[in-house]
């Protein structure tokens, strides 16, 4: 069951507008995907769409990149799950719920399950 902490975590982040703030360059919600290399002529044509209705985006070369707004800013920083959560929490003025926080496992970040 996914939690409330995460279904408001990705409800206030609008997949569009992270993807720009993250320097993507968007066109309605249609970007270049950020895996250029993985295209045969770089992704002239863009390939990365952003569905606003669910907060998602998915890659239709690259198999890998699909997901909900916090694995788009996983895969475009580089960083951990937990520090993309606490980046979009801080970008929605959302605090972190108190409680167990697991590093490894399934359970995800602080114990809750991940969102997808």
């Amino acid at each position: 069951m996914r939690s409330e902490f995460y279904d408001e975590l990705v409800r206030r982040n609008d997949v569009v507008a992270v993807a720009r703030e993250l320097g993507l360059e968007v066109r309605g919600t249609k970007c270049r995907c950020f895996h250029p290399e993985q295209h045969a002529h770089g992704d002239r044509t863009p390939s990365l769409w952003l569905n606003r209705r669910a907060n998602t985006f998915r890659c239709w070369v690259c198999p890998e990149v699909h997901g909900s707004v916090i694995d788009l800013v996983m895969m475009v920083r580089g960083v951990s799950r937990e520090e993309a959560v606490r980046t979009l929490a801080a970008r929605a003025g959302l605090p972190l719920p108190a409680g167990r926080r697991r590093e490894h496992g399934s359970a995800g970040v602080w114990g809750y399950g991940s969102v997808g």
